[in-house]
């Protein structure tokens, strides 16, 4: 699989999707996990997680809908994963 986990993207199409990580990968199925913030309103944002085809992410990013902005930190990926909910945690190398 081409990215890993604790990629950051960034949506270009949807104004209240205010960025995603990957927060998981499954190559046996070409599967990410994404943890998606979505802003609501001012102090009203959700963190929602599902999984996406590698083939269809990679598309959304050759189509420019989405781009990577850069790697997370194990502290920031940690934050992104208490934030969704998600209980397994990254240990720090």
């Amino acid at each position: 699989m081409e990215l890993e986990r604790g990629t950051f993207l960034s949506e270009h199409d949807d104004d209240t999707v205010s960025g995603m990580a990957i927060i998981e990968t499954d190559p046996e199925i070409d599967k990410y996990r994404i943890a998606e913030k979505w802003e609501r309103g001012p102090d009203d944002e959700v963190w929602n997680t599902y999984w996406l085809a590698e083939s269809m992410l990679q598309e959304r990013i050759d189509e420019g809908s989405v781009s990577v902005k850069g790697q997370l930190s194990d502290k920031q990926l940690n934050g992104i994963l208490n934030l969704a909910g998600v209980s397994h945690k990254v240990e720090a190398a």
